[in-house]
């Protein structure tokens, strides 16, 4: 079981089995005052029954689905791609303090290349 504290703001990423983990992991950062971004993804809308479990506590929500039935279409890794780039070109945002992820093991791998180098906290949680 995840346990949480404040950290200030919290990235939570998921895709395929780690979405509802995802969603606990929202949930546990929201109630101790966390800002949560959350992000989902998979092959199709078809995979997103919690969906609106995980927006109810995210400040911000995402969603990336391969064949564009949902969100953008793409990896869900194409979003934390992008914002981390918005923010490496930024004065103004900071990284955030932590980022959690749960999925199959390209999106573990992608998350680790996405953050090796920014000095961000990770928790992945392997336990699909």
């Amino acid at each position: 079981m995840l346990e949480a504290k404040f950290v200030g703001e919290v990235y939570c990423i998921g895709e395929d089995l780690g979405i509802a983990r995802v969603f606990e992991a929202c949930r546990a950062f929201k109630e101790k005052g966390n800002r949560v971004i959350g992000m989902i993804g998979s092959r199709t809308k078809v995979g997103f029954a919690i969906e609106n479990r995980i927006r109810a506590f995210s400040d911000e929500f995402f969603v990336a689905t391969e064949d564009g039935s949902s969100g953008r279409k793409g990896a869900v890794s194409d979003i934390l791609k992008e914002l981390f780039g918005v923010i490496e070109k930024s004065t103004h945002t900071k990284y955030p303090d932590l980022v959690y992820c749960s999925g199959p093991q390209e999106l573990i791998r992608a998350v680790e290349d996405i953050t090796r180098d920014c000095g961000v906290a990770v928790i992945f949680d392997k336990n699909r």
